[in-house]
């Protein structure tokens, strides 16, 4: 009977608490069908991408997972590595195929948003099923539900364990929390706001050691995340916490401030925050505070920031965000009337349909433009994903001879291994003239058999800075073309710390299957001289634009120069 002293009045006779429990759970009913049939609709639309799904680093979760299955190897797919969802992945995929891969995610996301759900009926939010629609709708969220990815599983067992520590199920909430930081390691962070939740809940229970359950929930947590990351780090050493290297201070705080607002909460939202926040009529909107309010909006507080300080230090993808995202929700729900929910769930809506961005991809600059929503976005990462590698192949065949792409290549089963080849840069066969010193610059290139002198550089390549700077010093006949993605351009402005436009040509591919607004976007207000977050890089060049076009025809050198880049 404990589960049920949080979240039901004391005083009543056993039946009658039993009774409204039972009354309480066919009350959720209406919104497990709306959330399942919804899931069920996304793993239908998602079916011929998955795996490996929208997730960026999808593929190489996918070859983990392979190399599992077949050869009984296991290394990492990025650090600082995510041992519980390889192992997830690997069951659901030897025992269900796709299917069991799909049913697992779509599992495990259907019990974190119930768990959301019942945490909203709990701590009064006033509507329920509005508040939880919100997070189930988050473009961030559904992104993930099917593929991959970790960011919606790594949420909905943090959600489940926020839960059961609600119905005081602390042996149970641990491991379901070791299991979250097993698929992302950062939610280690949340273990001080989880164990001042837990003092309080224990407090409010009438507990004479409010202290000692929040303690052993940490001591478990801690053992059993030592257990599952101890081998990672006999095996890759301190090189296993390096993420993203520091850039500069100015860069991540401009970086993670612009993404959360354009990008993690999207544009509409932020204002709403704002106004809720600064303005007077807005504020007085608020419900008035009490002893529990307290409690519970600093744990979202601290929630909200441990959150951000993760994304601060790794202002890279906005699905970080998502445990931010809940506990703003969590908050607005319980504290503002139902208009201001009704503005919270249009303002996600409207992000997943329509991304309003604040600057231009191709310089950098402040602007006003309108792209592809989240929804779509998602939607092409995961086709690109799943077909961007046979693509990139393709589209090799049509540049010029003695030619380097610079590129994010994602290779998956239908390209089949004998399609490509891997070449280190300590690798010597199939280098064979002059010139091949400066491939073995880059730590990797890729050749397709058939297409000869033609490679392909990851964009993240560490070498890639040296790779440009002496290949542009080279003789014209021993000097490579160089032709780069424009889409990450701005990345590798940023990261590389160099500017392809100034060696290189750009090439836009059409990758594009599932689209609302033209690719480029549509840049309504341009303030060319406002940079706005790449302080002290050099400045780009939109330089001439060579498009290869979905049919992959021959490339064009008559084309003429472009300005705006998704």
């Amino acid at each position: 009977m404990n589960r049920l002293r949080v979240s039901l009045p004391p005083g009543r006779p056993i039946y009658s608490r039993l009774r409204i429990a039972v009354r309480d759970y066919r009350s959720s009913l209406p919104f497990w069908a709306f959330a399942s049939g919804f899931l069920i609709l996304v793993a239908w639309l998602y079916w011929p991408y998955v795996p490996p799904g929208s997730d960026g680093d999808a593929n190489s979760t996918y070859r983990v997972m392979k190399s599992l299955l077949e050869d009984f190897q296991y290394g990492i797919s990025r650090t600082p590595g995510q041992p519980a969802l390889d192992l997830m992945n690997m069951v659901a995929f030897a025992f269900g195929g796709k299917a069991g891969l799909i049913g697992t995610y779509l599992v495990v996301c259907l019990l974190g948003i119930a768990a959301f759900y019942r945490i909203c009926l709990i701590h009064g939010v006033r509507h329920p099923f509005l508040c939880a629609t919100c997070l189930l709708l988050s473009p961030h969220f559904v992104a993930h539900v099917t593929g991959l990815g970790d960011f919606s599983l790594s949420l909905s067992l943090f959600l489940i364990c926020l839960y059961l520590l609600t119905c005081r199920k602390y042996n149970l909430a641990a491991l379901v929390y070791v299991a979250a930081i097993g698929c992302r390691l950062s939610y280690c962070l949340f273990v001080f706001p989880l164990m001042y939740y837990i003092y309080n809940v224990d407090r409010n229970t009438g507990e004479s050691m409010p202290y000692y359950h929040a303690l052993r929930f940490a001591a478990i947590s801690a053992a059993g995340s030592l257990c599952l990351f101890s081998p990672l780090f006999a095996v890759y050493g301190v090189s296993l916490f390096r993420n993203l290297g520091w850039q500069s201070f100015s860069y991540h705080v401009s970086s993670s401030i612009y993404k959360l607002i354009s990008r993690g909460l999207g544009l509409p939202l932020s204002l709403l925050v704002v106004l809720l926040i600064v303005v007077r009529p807005f504020r007085s909107l608020r419900y008035p505070s009490s002893a529990e309010n307290r409690f519970l909006d600093t744990f979202l507080l601290m929630t909200m920031l441990v959150t951000f300080t993760i994304f601060f230090f790794v202002p890279t993808k906005s699905e970080i965000l998502l445990p931010l995202l809940a506990g703003l929700l969590l908050y607005v729900g319980r504290r503002y009337p139902l208009s201001v929910l009704t503005c919270t769930l249009v303002s996600i809506v409207f992000l997943g349909i329509v991304y309003v961005d604040l600057r231009d991809p191709s310089d950098d600059s402040l602007a006003l433009r309108f792209a592809n929503g989240f929804y779509f976005q998602a939607y092409s990462n995961a086709h690109e994903n799943r077909k961007g590698g046979e693509e990139i192949k393709q589209a090799m065949a049509n540049l010029s001879a003695h030619a380097v792409l610079i590129a994010n290549y994602k290779a998956f089963d239908h390209v089949g291994k004998r399609s490509y080849r891997f070449l280190a840069n300590r690798t010597r066969d199939a280098l064979d003239d002059r010139t091949d010193s400066t491939l073995r610059l880059l730590g990797n290139v890729i050749r397709f058999p058939g297409i000869d002198a033609r490679f392909v550089a990851d964009f993240q390549d560490d070498g890639l800075k040296d790779f440009l700077q002496t290949n542009s010093l080279l003789a014209e006949g021993l000097r490579y073309q160089i032709f780069y993605d424009p889409r990450y351009l701005s990345m590798i402005r940023r990261w590389q710390k160099i500017d392809p436009s100034h060696y290189g040509v750009p090439v836009k591919i059409d990758r594009s299957e599932f689209r609302l607004l033209p690719q480029d976007g549509l840049i309504l207000l341009k303030f060319p001289n406002f940079p706005i977050w790449l302080k002290g890089l050099p400045r780009g060049e939109s330089g001439r634009a060579v498009k290869v076009p979905a049919s992959f025809s021959r490339l064009s050198s008559s084309l003429g120069p472009t300005h705006s880049f998704i």
